[in-house]
């Protein structure tokens, strides 16, 4: 496997610690604890996920209006918001991206926890993005390659993976092609290069249970949803808290 040169990566085992000043202990999802996207717990309340969500940087809202716990549950498409992942796919499943790819700064932890589920509901999909099978060229090539991204009313310019400063060796992914397109025809390729990597590469999927709370680097990791069912329209809801990015 190949990573974008500069960028560090862990491939000696070492174990890259949770964020700090968590408020509950974070556990590593099994098989990743060498690459360090994701980190579970349990939370018993809005209020204790919402502080678990303050001891790791300041928790911001989607939008206007929402609150800073807020809650997800599958929708039929006529039900949804028209460019929402719901509106885009309904019930069907949900591709990998990144939240708030619309931001020109993403939030840098997403915080999902399990409110209602039954057995059998759908799960979510974890991808780290370090452990995407890419060339240096097809590295280049994300890193490279100019897409508009649409938010509301603005629009502005980025790559799907850029670095960040001012610690260059770092770096983000940003995709969503539900706010996302190539600025010229050229970079279409990058899309496909990056969506062709994420159906080969090896995740988890988390299977949810009430109380269990995944806390996600959204700069670095990519997720989606299993298809849902009307299962899922009974039973299957989460609970979301943004956090803040730092640095540009």
């Amino acid at each position: 496997m190949l990573y974008l040169p500069g960028i560090r990566n862990s491939t000696d085992g070492t174990e890259i610690p949770p964020p700090k000043n968590a408020t509950l202990p974070l556990t590593l999802a099994p098989n990743h604890a060498e690459q360090g996207a994701w980190w579970t717990t349990m939370t018993r309340s809005r209020g204790e996920m919402e502080r678990l969500a303050q001891s790791l940087g300041t928790p911001i809202p989607p939008g206007p209006g929402y609150p800073i716990v807020h809650s997800l549950t599958p929708k039929y498409r006529s039900e949804a918001k028209p460019r929402s992942l719901s509106g885009l796919h309904g019930l069907d499943a949900f591709p990998f991206h990144s939240d708030c790819a619309h931001w020109k700064k993403p939030a840098r932890y997403v915080l999902l926890r399990c409110a209602r589920a039954s057995s059998g509901c759908s799960g979510t999909q974890l991808l780290d993005s370090r452990a995407l099978p890419l060339t240096p060229t097809d590295w280049t090539a994300l890193e490279h390659a100019v897409w508009v991204v649409r938010g509301g009313s603005t629009a502005f310019l980025a790559p799907i993976v850029e670095r960040t400063y001012p610690d260059a060796h770092d770096f983000r992914v940003r995709f969503d092609r539900g706010c996302m397109k190539p600025a010229h025809p050229t970079f279409a390729s990058a899309g496909v290069i990056l969506e062709r990597a994420a159906h080969t590469a090896v995740g988890i999927t988390v299977t949810w249970e009430p109380g269990l709370t995944v806390v996600i680097d959204n700069w670095r990791c990519l997720h989606g949803r299993d298809a849902a069912s009307d299962l899922d329209l009974q039973d299957r809801e989460l609970e979301r808290v943004l956090v803040s990015g730092e640095g540009p």
